[in-house]
């Protein structure tokens, strides 16, 4: 026995849709759910998102004020040790007393000095000893220090130039001269010593030389080749005292 359908197919076709309907529906609130929740949770992310901000926004003002300190007390600390540098080159010549004190002291009774001679020669030393200390290179957009541009050229017009100590005059005994100028060689004032000349002096009877000694002063403190400053070092009295 068969089933008999007395519905008509458009009925059918019709409860077929409103299920169809009904599904869309159901999906299309739950999108609109899911957008609805989404865009609370961005809300409140943004939210969170704010109050961090204003909890973090001062500490970040006073970053920011404290890396533009830095960088001024950073230039201020290249400005003064420039001027530093500068100070204690201004102080490198040597005092003339005391080169003249380190190379009278030891002369032995047998040698009569005629003419001293404290000088800053013409002829440069050699290039290891000339060059002058490699800089920090600068930006070019920074303006060069006034006290870096002098200490350049003061390097440039007298690192190359040693002083050189002139000793002229007689002596009886040329062993205790060749001693006399082995121990200045000794001494930390005088990188070099030789003896220019020695002749014999035809006028007197009792065997007496002419004899002229050349004598290059250690680079002073700030040179190249000069003596390291020590950091407890007491402030040293220069006196610039010129000999020709």
């Amino acid at each position: 026995m068969s089933d008999i359908d007395f519905l008509p197919s458009s009925y059918r076709q019709m409860t077929v849709h409103r299920k169809a309907n009904v599904w869309r529906l159901l999906a299309c609130g739950v999108f609109v759910a899911m957008i609805g929740f989404s865009g609370i949770y961005q809300h409140l992310l943004r939210r969170e998102a704010l109050a961090d901000l204003a909890r973090t926004g001062p500490l970040y003002d006073q970053a920011q004020a404290l890396t533009q300190h830095q960088a001024e007390l950073k230039r201020q600390l290249q400005l003064a040790t420039t001027e530093a540098e500068l100070f204690t080159y201004l102080r490198h010549p040597w005092p003339a007393t005391q080169v003249l004190a380190t190379a009278l002291s030891p002369l032995p009774d047998c040698i009569t000095l005629h003419q001293i001679r404290l000088f800053q020669d013409q002829a440069p030393l050699t290039a290891a000893a000339a060059q002058p200390p490699a800089q920090t290179p600068k930006t070019p957009s920074e303006p060069e220090p006034a006290a870096l541009r002098d200490l350049r050229q003061l390097r440039q017009d007298n690192d190359s130039r040693p002083r050189v100590l002139i000793l002229s005059g007689v002596t009886t005994d040329t062993a205790a001269l060749q001693q006399y100028l082995l121990i200045l060689g000794t001494s930390e004032l005088f990188v070099k010593t030789e003896l220019g000349s020695l002749e014999t002096d035809t006028a007197d009877h009792q065997g007496s030389m002419h004899f002229t000694a050349r004598l290059v002063v250690r680079p002073g403190y700030g040179q190249p080749g000069g003596p390291a400053e020590r950091r407890d070092a007491k402030p040293r009295t220069t006196a610039m005292t010129n000999v020709e």
